[in-house]
Parts: C-alpha cells; structure tokens; sequence
C-alpha cells in the first residue's frame, strides 16, 4: 500500500498499484493558474521548483526577439528552466543571460553556431565586462510578469571557456587536431587580433585562472603510458650545493618555468573529449594530444625528458650521484643546475650562470627570479660579504600552528627539548578526527626535520611509528614538539666556509642506542630494535643525517654500532661521489667517528671474524671500505658525538650543546 500526494486534487490518497517515473521528462507538468509567470519553453512547466528554477531571457534586440526594427526596445522574457537549457548557457555581462532562440539568427541552425559566433551575444555592448558566475543568492528583481529573475547558480561555461581558451589553444591545441576541423581560430589572442573580430573581449584576465586537466585515472597501462617514473633532486643534494655556493661565493639564480607539464612530448596516442562550453566549436569531435596537459600519469615523465634533452643540448651532463643535478664547464668554471620539477637553481660564476639561465627562458615560459631566495618553501638568506648563506623555514613554521592553532606569535618559552625523556603511559586512544589532526601534524613535521630543524628528527621518528593505532600520549607528545618548534622557529642552517683551507672540509658523526624502548607501538610486541643515527657537517653544517630503527635486532651494543656505521657509511660514499663530480677531481677519503671502541677495532682488525660473523653481509662492506681507504673511521667520545642528539632524548644540558654542534643558528 502507498500513500500518494496528488498535487493537481491537493489531497492525499491511498494505493495498492503505484508507477515510479525515474525521468524528470515522464513527469506530468500541471499548469498552476495562480502562477502569472510565463511556463517553461520546453518542458511547459511553471514549477520553478522542479526541476530548477526559472530563467527569464535578458535579449533586448535580436533578429529572433525583435524582428521589427521599429518595434518597441523590450526583453525577450522567455522562460527555460535551467536544467532543461542545453549546452552551452550563454551568458552576457552583469550577470544576464540568453535563451537558445536569441543566440542564433534566423539562417542559423542549432548545431552550426560556428566558433566564434557563438560569443557574439558577449559584444553588443560597447565596452563589455566579463564576469564570473557570482555565488547562489535569493530572489534579485521581479519581472513585469511577476516571475523572479534569479542568476544561474551553476558555473558559466562560456566564461570557463574564455579562461581556458589561453591555455587550450596556445599550449594544447598547438599539439591537437581535431579530425576534420580546421584551426579556426588557432588561439584566442589571434582571434582577437583579426580585422573581423575587433570587438573580441580580452580574456587574459590575470586574475582568473582555469587549467585543462585530463582524468588521468582513466588511462590504462600499456595503451595510453607506459612509463611513468620521473625524478626529483634530494634535499641532501641541494643543502650540498648551497654549502658549495657559500664555500666558494658562487652566483645563485631561481628560474621558475610557467606551465612546465605542458612542454613534453608525448610518445603514445592519447584522446581526449572536446572541454565543456566548446562542444560547439568543435561538435562530435575530440582532440588528440600532441603535447602533455596536466592529469596524465606520464606529464611528468615527458617533461623531465624533455627538459634534460635542452640542458643536454647545451652541454649539461648529469652526475652519477643524482640525476637532477646537471654540471657544464663554462667559460668561467663550472656551471651547476639543479633541478625540481619546474624549479630550477643555476650556480657558477655571474656570466656563465646568466649564459644557463637563458637557456631557460629562450626554450620555455619561464620566469627569472633574480637571486635565489626561496626554494621548495625554504627561505635563502645570503651575506656575499661574510661568505655565510642560511636556509631556514620560519613562515613554514608560523603556518603550521596557525594550522594547529597555535600561537606563533608568543611561543612558551619553557619548551626547551622535543621530547622528554620519562616514558609516559599511552592512554586512551584517539578518536578518528583527533587521529587524522595527529597524521596531518606529524606528516607536517616530517617535511621540517628533513629540510633544515635536524633537532627535531629523532622526535618525530619516535611519533611516525604510531601512525596506525595513536593515543592520547602520542599526540600529547606531538603538540609538544610542535611547541618546541614555536619556540624555536628561527633556527636554521648556516652555511659557510673553512677560512683555514678554503676547501670543503666534510665529516661524518654516527651513533647508535642499544635495544632502545620508547614509546612503544600499543598493541605490538616490543622488538627491542636499535636505534641508528648519523649526520655529515660540511664546514660546520649538516648536509646529511637520518635517524631510525634499525631493520635487526642486535645482540650487544657493539653490533648496534656496527649497524650504525654500516648506514653512515654508505650515506658517506654517496657524498664523497657527489663532492667528487662537484670539483671536477676524486674527492679524499672521507672521515667518520664512532664513540664505540669495540666496534672500531673490529675494523682496524679484520682478522677477529669470529665476533662478527653473525652480522648480515650487508653491513659488512664497511670492512671492504675502509681497507679501500675510501673510509676512515675514528674514535670520539660519546659527548662530542653530535650524531648522540639523533638515538636518545637527552637532558636539556646535553640536548642544547649537542644543537650548537649541528651548527643550527638563531636566523635575524
């Protein structure tokens, strides 16, 4: 049985045979004679309720709605529900509209509205503004009919495709063809600048951006990609190259290229649907890509080759140790380019770097941005006089606890270590809104200490292990870390150079804490993991350090230290081969110091295998390494070991001298 609402008897009845209509144009549509307004064109409804509200024709003068010339000025006034008009709605400046009859002349047939025609409503006026769509709001003016006038409150695809317009044509129709229709107009600025469009609106409104984004999860492999891998420089790589620029007074230039996904080549046919508000200028077709847009899995693929194909044009060759950085002998020394993504870092002596940087612009649209001053959301402060430069993360840090809401403005001071060293109980768990905050704050964190804060990573390693199930304790112990980086928001790096030598003097610190127990993962059994931890000082200044778990369990605190050395080590080779390919010559046996002496002498004394052949073989390539003289390994004590500060929560005597070590300095 169904209780039925009949709207035309305004009454209730009940039945035991009811048929569902799904279609908004099976329903009935009841004219209402207490309604003055004018019904539907197509539908001949006056319901402004369903299935949308009413539009009324703004026209004041076309062939269709006025055909007498000397008929009184009026609107057009037809009535169209906004979902019964078709595509596209065609709209004029000040928010009104048209409806499909004055959009057309009379030998004009739907279907044929040609590519330019189609925007003529646009510049009747004289002077035209283009607006966007404003947001929905209620009843406006009220017609001479008695029917409200209401704004459409879906977006304009007119105005999207004037928007878009710039970067459809210039960038994507230049590699398109759209079968069987020729290019008429090849991009907005010629139509615009064409004797027979004189009055064409000047869509490059700076303030109004829109990109065609291709729906790249519809691709299938093998068909429309096949590779996609494309990669990025390290954030170890680019603090080494500041720590050169610095050491030796290098120029440093930030070139950014505008729209660089747009620039690659691609190899594979790939189709895509004609973009909405331009099916009439291109009806029943669609365009085949040429060029790369935004959304397509291999967009990065393509301009990463695309851009090293340019740089290797012009003599740049990648290094061994990574692939983003790219090195060519100028006419003045070596030049170096660096790059991520569409961010681009050239170094080197004043012309040649001025040479590199118009390789970039004359190739791409890109933009020169002087010196470089930022860099990945990294501020770069340099004092040319003193040969210092600084890399630091002060707005990140006011961003994020303006995120988190916190004060930024007045830290507490009496946060004055990351993380305490008692081991509190983990409490109740979070709820799943307080676990999402405690993800999104650690991933926050995460990006902070491995750019510039090495202070704090030890910290936020201990947090990261609870992503899964986190506690009350756990976040507790997050917004603390949070505080200390308040507090301290402007410690930074400070890059400079050794005056003694005048060459890059680098060094290594590794560390480990045996079978450490921290705050551990509720739930899970306590594996009693070691801790491994490391840092590499370019004069004075980090440039690489990691501190984590290790991937065993050690059975003494030698094979920790061992395990530790082992992860330093290979970290330390990467330098020395990159430092190598930096000046041109075989970089010198790098030097690592450890605070244990039994794990030392092991080294020194390949000959006790019977205390060590229970370690994996992974780790025993410090061994090869050091009898290769590519590795030196040297004894420090355990309070001038600043790796200490990246295993353990330390007192706040032992924590802040061990900060001064990692040359993290207070940036004005």
């Amino acid at each position: 049985m169904y209780q039925v609402y009949l709207p035309d008897k305004r009454k209730v009845i009940t039945a035991r045979h009811c048929e569902f209509l799904e279609e908004d144009n099976q329903i009935p549509r009841i004219p209402d004679a207490s309604d003055p307004g004018p019904a539907c064109k197509k539908c001949n409804s006056k319901d402004e309720v369903y299935p949308s509200r009413i539009l009324l024709c703004n026209c004041i003068g076309c062939p269709h709605c006025k055909p007498n010339a000397g008929s009184e000025t009026s609107t057009c006034d037809a009535a169209w529900h906004m979902a019964c008009l078709p595509d596209p709605l065609f709209r004029l400046p000040r928010r009104d509209w048209l409806c499909p009859d004055c959009t057309k002349t009379p030998e004009t047939q739907p279907g044929q509205v040609s590519s330019l025609e189609t925007l003529e409503p646009f510049l009747e006026d004289p002077d035209p503004i283009l607006l966007p769509d404003p947001p929905a709001t209620n009843a406006t003016n009220v017609s001479k009919r008695g029917r409200v006038r209401r704004s459409p409150v879906v977006y304009n695809p007119v105005f999207l495709s004037m928007m878009v317009l710039d970067d459809i044509v210039t960038s994507t129709v230049a590699g398109t063809s759209a079968a069987g229709v020729p290019p008429d107009p090849s991009s907005l600025s010629e139509a615009m600048a064409s004797h027979e469009r004189d009055g064409w609106l000047d869509a490059s409104v700076s303030e109004y951006k829109a990109r065609l984004v291709a729906k790249g999860f519809l691709q299938k492999f093998g068909v429309d990609f096949t590779d996609v891998f494309s990669p990025v420089t390290k954030i170890a790589t680019l603090r080494v190259l500041l720590s050169h620029v610095s050491a030796l007074d290098l120029e440093l230039r930030h070139v950014d290229v505008r729209a660089a996904f747009l620039n690659g080549d691609l190899a594979e046919e790939v189709y895509i649907a004609v973009p909405e508000g331009l099916h009439d200028m291109y009806p029943d077709k669609c365009f085949k890509l040429d060029k790369a847009i935004y959304g397509l899995k291999q967009a990065p693929r393509v301009w990463w080759l695309n851009l090293s194909s340019t740089l290797a044009k012009h003599g740049f060759k990648p290094t061994f140790a990574d692939q983003c950085l790219f090195i060519k002998q100028g006419a003045k020394g070596l030049v170096y380019c660096l790059v991520y993504v569409d961010d681009i870092l050239f170094a080197g002596h004043a012309d040649d770097v001025q040479d590199a940087v118009n390789i970039i612009l004359n190739a791409y649209d890109a933009t020169d941005e002087g010196q470089a001053r930022s860099f990945l959301g990294m501020a770069i402060t340099r004092d040319r006089a003193n040969r210092t430069l600084t890399l630091s993360q002060l707005a990140y840090v006011k961003d994020m606890a303006k995120k988190f809401g916190f004060d930024s403005e007045y830290p507490n001071k009496k946060v004055s270590i990351p993380i305490s060293t008692d081991n509190p109980e983990p409490g109740a768990p979070l709820s799943q809104k307080d676990a999402g905050d405690f993800a999104s704050l650690i991933g926050s964190l995460l990006y902070l200490a491995n750019c510039t804060r090495t202070d704090i990573s030890y910290a936020v390693g201990i947090m990261a292990r609870h992503m899964r199930t986190p506690h009350f304790a756990h976040l507790k112990s997050a917004k603390h870390l949070l505080k200390y980086c308040i507090a301290t928001q402007d410690l930074g790096l400070s890059f400079g150079s050794d005056v003694s030598s005048g060459l890059m003097n680098v060094v290594g610190y590794s560390d480990s804490d045996y079978a450490n127990a921290k705050l551990p993962v509720v739930d899970e059994t306590v594996t009693r993991r070691s801790t491994s931890g490391f840092v590499f000082m370019s004069n004075g200044t980090p440039v690489a350090w990691q501190s984590k778990r290790q991937p065993v369990v050690a059975r003494s605190s030698d094979d920790a230290e061992y395990i530790a050395l082992a992860n330093a080590a290979s970290t330390g080779l990467w330098l020395r081969k990159l430092y190598g390919e930096m000046s041109g010559s075989v970089f010198q046996c790098m030097t690592i110091f450890g605070d244990n002496t039994a794990t030392l002498k092991h080294i020194e004394d390949p000959g006790s295998i019977n205390r060590s052949k229970h370690i994996d073989i992974a780790f025993q390539f410090v061994l090869d390494r050091a009898i290769r003289h590519d590795l030196k390994f040297i004894y420090v004590a355990s309070s001038e070991n600043t790796a200490d500060v990246f295993t353990k929560a330390l007192t706040f005597s032992a924590f802040s001298y061990l900060r001064n070590k990692l040359g993290l300095l207070h940036i004005k």
